[in-house]
Parts: structure tokens; C-alpha cells; sequence
């Protein structure tokens, strides 16, 4: 009889929290929610005492913070381009809004993988920035702080605008971009940051100093409105924000 006590207890338990598990489900509305989406390797490579502090000024803002049933959900990339996985599977399970916590790299390969999906409209979506990045060139044609205090105050105000999006296609490959995109020195310089970024901020200025002792122009050959211009120069850059580098 003992026994049979014991399992019932543990039976009205187990009901209790399935009831409280479908409530919070019920609760739950990932389209007006947040999905995070964090490059752990970013910047200078505190993440782990940056993700605490997001972490805390999201419950000040009154923006409940966990894994599931509250207002914010999350995923750390585990490799490069992972974003654009994770974006899919984000809109895939409803959600609309998405912060990106990283630098220029981790939002490039979020806006991909917002404009690769085919699920619904780009412009449906929302994107946020916590820039904790080595370089933070997006952020400042907006007047966004590097910050992570006063990035969130800025989302907790739910102020957004319209951007376009460029794209850049070659034979095998259409990229998007939300800055810039660079040809020659400018993409000699980027690959040759990946191996730099442990650096911290520094690694831009080592990087730019190897591509000016090693980089060799290159001859470029545009068509625009039907005008052909052909020069040696170092780099082409094609720009819809305001900064680069």
C-alpha cells in the first residue's frame, strides 16, 4: 500500500507538470518572440562573461530570458556559415525576430540566410544587432552603440527601419550583403583575418599591414550604364552603408 501511495504522489506530480508544461506552450508565440543567434569566437573572446551580462540586462529590460517557453530562445553557431542554418530553423519554427550577437561576419551570414529561405517574406523579418565583434562597421551607419548595455535598450525600444540588401552574383554563387562588398585587397584582407581574429581588435590594423606588404593590385574591369572602366587598382568596393573597415 506503501508503495502504491508513493506512485500515486508521484503520478499528481507528474500531471502538474504537464499542465504547467502546455500552459507555458499556450503562452508561447515565436512570431512576436526573439531568437538569438550568438558567434561564441566574436571580438576579443570573453563571450562567456558577455553572454552572463546579456544575459542579466535582458531581465532588467523586463525581457524574460531562457532556452524555451519564455520570450527568447537561442543557438551558438558551431562552425562557419552556421547561421544560415540556424536562421531557416528559427523561421521554420515560427519565429519572425532575430537578434544577431557577434560582429559584421555573424550578421553578413544571418541576412544570408534570412534571404536564401523561402518560407516567407524577407521583410517579414526583423533583425537586431549586440555587436561584441572585432570589427563593427553595420552598427555605425545607424548611430548604433558598440554597446551591449545600450544595444539592448535600443531593441527593448522596438524601433526599426527598412534596409536593402545587395546582392552579388558570379557564375557559381549568389551572395547577399547588408554593408559592403570587396574585391581584391579588401577580400585579401578579410580571408587572412580569419586566421587573426585571436588578436583581439588588433588583428584588423596586422591584417591590413600584411595585404599592403604582400597584396598585389589587380586590373579591374567594370560596365556601368553602359560606361567601361578598366584600371590597376587595389580594390573595388561596392557599398550600401556608410563604412567599411
Amino acid at each position: 500500500m506503501f508503495i502504491k501511495k508513493e506512485l500515486s504522489i508521484d503520478y499528481c506530480i507528474l500531471v502538474v507538470y504537464l499542465i504547467l508544461f502546455m500552459s507555458h506552450l499556450e503562452n508561447f508565440n515565436a512570431k512576436n518572440s526573439w531568437f538569438i543567434i550568438a558567434n561564441p569566437t566574436s571580438g576579443n573572446r570573453k563571450f562567456s562573461k558577455q553572454w552572463k551580462e546579456i544575459q542579466q540586462l535582458l531581465k532588467l529590460k523586463n525581457l524574460d530570458y531562457s532556452f524555451a517557453f519564455t520570450q527568447y530562445s537561442f543557438a551558438f553557431t558551431q562552425y562557419s556559415k552556421h547561421e544560415i542554418e540556424l536562421v531557416e530553423s528559427a523561421i521554420l519554427k515560427g519565429f519572425r525576430n532575430i537578434i544577431s550577437i557577434g560582429g559584421d561576419g555573424t550578421l553578413h551570414h544571418v541576412v544570408n540566410g534570412i534571404m536564401m529561405q523561402r518560407y516567407i517574406k524577407t521583410s517579414d523579418i526583423t533583425i537586431a544587432v549586440i555587436p561584441l565583434g572585432t570589427g563593427n562597421d553595420w552598427i555605425k551607419t545607424y548611430n548604433i552603440p558598440n554597446s551591449i548595455k545600450k544595444s539592448i535598450e535600443i531593441i527593448a525600444s522596438k524601433k526599426t527601419i527598412l534596409q536593402d540588401i545587395g546582392v552579388l552574383k558570379t557564375e557559381n554563387k549568389t551572395t547577399y550583403f547588408n554593408n559592403v562588398a570587396g574585391l581584391g585587397y579588401d577580400g585579401y584582407i578579410v580571408n587572412k583575418l580569419e586566421s587573426l581574429k585571436k588578436f583581439g581588435a588588433v588583428s584588423y590594423l596586422l591584417a591590413g599591414i600584411y595585404g599592403l606588404l604582400f597584396y598585389k593590385k589587380s586590373i579591374f574591369k567594370i560596365v556601368l550604364n553602359d560606361k567601361i572602366i578598366e584600371t590597376n587598382c587595389l580594390m573595388v568596393i561596392f557599398g550600401i552603408c556608410k563604412f567599411s573597415g
